[in-house]
């Protein structure tokens, strides 16, 4: 048993993540990088058809809007993760008490990797809010692709803008041996 998460007194420590890549866009420059961001490192981004507006905004001067005929924006496709990396996914919501819209991390080539957990966090800016969520990528991912990517399943329009990607190389772990008698 590498890590106890049962027992009160922990049995490992993670180091510092260190950042692999840093991926940040809003709707503006997003849309400059559709043609060659990041292809060294074979990340894609696929959002052709983003929706956009200028009704609202959390930054500059447009956001990505969601609705029912466009329900997915800011498609980010990481054509190859490793066991041991990690991610952090940032994204400014405008707010709406009855929004279900949110972040998506899945694999298009993994049927049981789709997670969709992620905190709503104060923004810095009214009416909006800030969406987070971690994926720590397992054994079963390891070589597989990964999409990231806003959701609206809903009816009613939702707001997007501002979003941010952390890629970490794969953490590094130092077992405690326990005090035991």
């Amino acid at each position: 048993l590498v890590f106890d998460l049962v027992n009160m007194e922990p049995n490992f420590t993670l180091k510092k993540r260190v950042v692999k890549e840093r991926m940040f866009f809003d709707v503006e420059n997003h849309l400059n990088y559709l043609d060659s961001f990041r292809s060294n490192l074979g990340i894609s981004i696929l959002d052709e058809n983003l929706q956009t507006t200028d009704e609202l905004a959390y930054s500059g001067q447009l956001s990505a809007e969601l609705n029912t005929k466009n329900p997915f924006g800011f498609t980010v496709l990481f054509k190859e993760v490793h066991y041991g990396e990690s991610f952090t996914i940032r994204v400014q919501r405008r707010m709406d008490a009855k929004n279900k819209a949110g972040i998506v991390a899945a694999s298009p080539t993994l049927n049981t990797f789709y997670y969709q957990d992620y905190k709503v966090l104060p923004s810095q800016k009214e009416d909006w809010e800030k969406l987070e969520m971690n994926v720590f990528i397992d054994r079963s991912m390891d070589g597989h692709e990964l999409k990231v990517y806003v959701y609206n399943p809903g009816k009613s329009p939702t707001y997007f803008d501002d979003m941010e990607i952390l890629w970490y190389l794969p953490f590094e772990y130092e077992v405690i041996q326990p005090n035991r008698p």
